[in-house]
This record gives C-alpha cells, sequence and structure tokens, in this order.
C-alpha cells in the first residue's frame, strides 16, 4: 500500500483498531478477522454501529 503512495497506519489488535478508527477517519479499512482481544468481526461491528 505504501508503495502505491496510501498512507499506512498499522495495528496489532482489535483494540487499537476501535481507537484509531475513533480518532481518524478513513477511507478503507483492512481488517483482519483473526485479530488478538477484539476480533474483526467485534470491531466491524462497532465501526459500522458507530
Amino acid at each position: 500500500m505504501r508503495d502505491a503512495a496510501y498512507a499506512v497506519d498499522g495495528v496489532r489488535d482489535g483494540a487499537n483498531a476501535l481507537e484509531s478508527a475513533q480518532s481518524q477517519e478513513y477511507g478503507v479499512v483492512l481488517l483482519d478477522l483473526g485479530l488478538p482481544g477484539k476480533d474483526g468481526m467485534q470491531v466491524l461491528r462497532a465501526l459500522r454501529a458507530r
């Protein structure tokens, strides 16, 4: 993604994914459904509810 000139923010768990999504606006989210802590489906549900 960076090679194609996209800005990339990486996180290592679901809680950090939610925190990042709430503090910044993203045009696209590439989400691993197997994240530790809150899994990707929990993160997706929270983002959609927001």
